[in-house]
């Protein structure tokens, strides 16, 4: 009996630097009854041309070319064409360790789940090993109401790659397209239309980090108003999925402390930034950035949740330079959060 066929799909945006690196990781896999389907989401460098290069040699390899829409669009245009039972991503600039389909393959068939998630290892611009991360502290299988309350506890990477699944699942789903950050609501709905959650133990993708990465990038409204629109869709979801008044409270409320620590991770960055952004756009930024911290408190009362005084203490930090000017919340934020801050910048570069 033939194995089932898994999918690799390859979303790149000028990627000509590491894409091949990624390609030949997937060539390279141990487990054989593969397809890989690139996605061009617009690249203008040689990208295009190595993928071309690749599908004239391999029969299992397709390529997709689009105009530069957004990363969510590129991995549904994967999805859409996707033919196997199993299906995983992989973003260019990083590769798979060869076991890692033969391992998910067969843990996901053992076990009867809808999703596999693995260890990853990050590795930074010179090749020395930050840290393996991916999940934690979490039993070899969960529920996926578990699942959702590990992705918003932390202890659940929520990266779309890192995983996985089963197909006819997530072609039901899509990604949200033309935003960044747009892996969370994904795998909240996966979840929620899964069954069974298995994890594997071991370190299966190798993951560079980069400078061009978003976490890297200048601050900017893009980043403050594309992680509005990623918490707006999250609770949505909650709020078509989830008929169990109790459970929704309680992810309602971890999706919104996950969403004020983006948030205050974000003016953390604001503070690093300000210096290398016009007088313009920090403007056009604070404005941005309010605007937002007053909507999740008024949405915040409107549900009756609670944060801890800490939280409460540091929201209000966060709202206040709209009655006190901008000078005296950063000045507190940068003395109550300096081990972060020191952290950020050094993630930053």
């Amino acid at each position: 009996m033939q194995s089932p066929l898994a999918s690799i799909i390859i979303p790149f945006y000028n990627e000509e630097v590491c894409l091949h690196r990624a390609i030949e990781s997937a060539l390279n896999q141990s487990y054989s009854n593969i397809e890989i389907i690139l996605v061009n989401d617009g690249s203008t460098d040689s990208s295009k041309a190595i993928a071309e290069e690749y599908c004239a040699q391999f029969n299992n390899m397709h390529l997709i070319n689009s105009s530069n829409d957004s990363l969510g669009a590129a991995r549904n245009k994967g999805m859409a064409l996707a033919k196997g039972t199993y299906l995983t991503f992989l973003d260019a600039d990083d590769e798979l360790v060869s076991e890692m389909l033969e391992i998910c393959v067969s843990q996901i068939i053992k076990s009867q789940s809808d999703v596999v998630i693995t260890k990853f290892t990050l590795i930074d611009e010179y090749g020395k090993t930050i840290k393996v991360s991916g999940w934690k502290q979490l039993p070899d299988n969960i529920v996926p109401v578990e699942g959702i309350k590990g992705i918003y506890s932390n202890y659940i990477v929520p990266t779309a790659w890192g995983k996985l699944y089963r197909t006819e699942i997530a072609k039901k789903i899509k990604f949200p397209e033309k935003i960044w950050f747009e892996d969370n609501p994904f795998l909240l709905e996966f979840f929620y239309n899964s069954k069974r959650i298995d994890f594997v133990d071991k370190s299966l993708l190798k993951i560079h980090s980069r400078k061009k990465s978003i976490t890297r990038s200048t601050i900017s409204t893009k980043r403050i108003i594309d992680i509005n629109k990623a918490f707006s869709i999250e609770l949505d979801v909650v709020k078509k999925k989830c008929t169990n008044s109790f459970e929704k409270q309680e992810v309602d409320t971890l999706i919104f402390t996950n969403h004020f620590n983006a948030m205050l991770d974000t003016f953390m960055v604001y503070t690093i930034d300000k210096s290398k952004i016009t007088r313009e756009e920090r403007n056009a930024i604070r404005e941005c950035y309010l605007k937002y911290i007053y909507k999740i408190k008024s949405q915040f009362k409107m549900k009756n949740l609670t944060f801890p005084l800490k939280k409460r203490l540091l929201f209000s930090f966060l709202s206040s330079p709209k009655l006190i000017g901008w000078s005296i919340p950063e000045l507190l934020i940068r003395l109550l959060k300096y081990k972060k801050i020191t952290y950020l910048k050094k993630l930053k570069g």
